[in-house]
């Protein structure tokens, strides 16, 4: 497996255009990564508005008027080449306020086109990865009284049709008041057989 997200996350934080923007390298191309620069409690976020693929002075593509929200740029955001066929996959974490997370805007990079495309299908199911195996998708469902439903989906990489399949999925319940007696374990596992993943 190939990653990329390393050289993003070591460069600095420049200004472009009067904005804030990050550059890294893919297969010999500039990748550059423009937005909006929020540094809260040390955690480096940029809200992303554009990104642009450049050969040297050449602009290659110009995706704009985007509003991708990555919790911060780091290694793990970045995953490629799941099937070792070239394309690489660039994922950009969302950023959710709520009870859901985990959640992925995805782009393949065609080395035939040289063009990033966006891929609806890996977008917003699937996580961080494990080894070469397994993604992860973690839902978290919250309820009254202090209660909160977990669910931790397990996704298999078909390197046919480059879908993700789930394969199974562990779930948590737990409870954050001290004087349940009751509270239930975390760690109840259901196998399921191989499922399309939804878009």
């Amino acid at each position: 497996m190939i990653t990329f997200g390393q050289q993003a996350y070591s460069q600095k934080f420049e200004e472009i255009n009067h904005q804030t923007a990050i550059k890294a390298k893919l297969n010999n191309l500039d990748v550059i990564f423009e937005g909006e620069y929020v540094n809260k409690y040390g955690a480096y976020k940029i809200n992303i508005k554009r990104i642009v693929l450049k050969k040297g002075k050449e602009v290659l593509q110009e995706l704009k008027d985007l509003n991708l929200k990555p919790t911060r740029i780091h290694p793990n955001d970045f995953v490629a080449d799941f099937n070792h066929d070239g394309f690489l996959d660039l994922k950009l974490r969302k950023e959710y306020r709520g009870c859901r997370s985990g959640m992925f805007e995805c782009f393949i990079f065609n080395p035939n086109t040289q063009k990033l495309e966006y891929n609806s299908l890996l977008s917003k199911q699937i996580g961080l990865v494990v080894g070469d195996k397994f993604v992860v998708c973690t839902e978290t469902t919250l309820y009254a009284h202090c209660q909160s439903s977990s669910y931790t989906k397990y996704f298999q990489y078909d390197p046919k049709d480059r879908t993700f399949n789930m394969v199974k999925t562990e779930h948590y319940r737990s409870n954050s008041n001290p004087n349940r007696r009751d509270r239930r374990k975390p760690g109840d596992i259901k196998d399921f057989k191989p499922k399309k993943g939804k878009n």
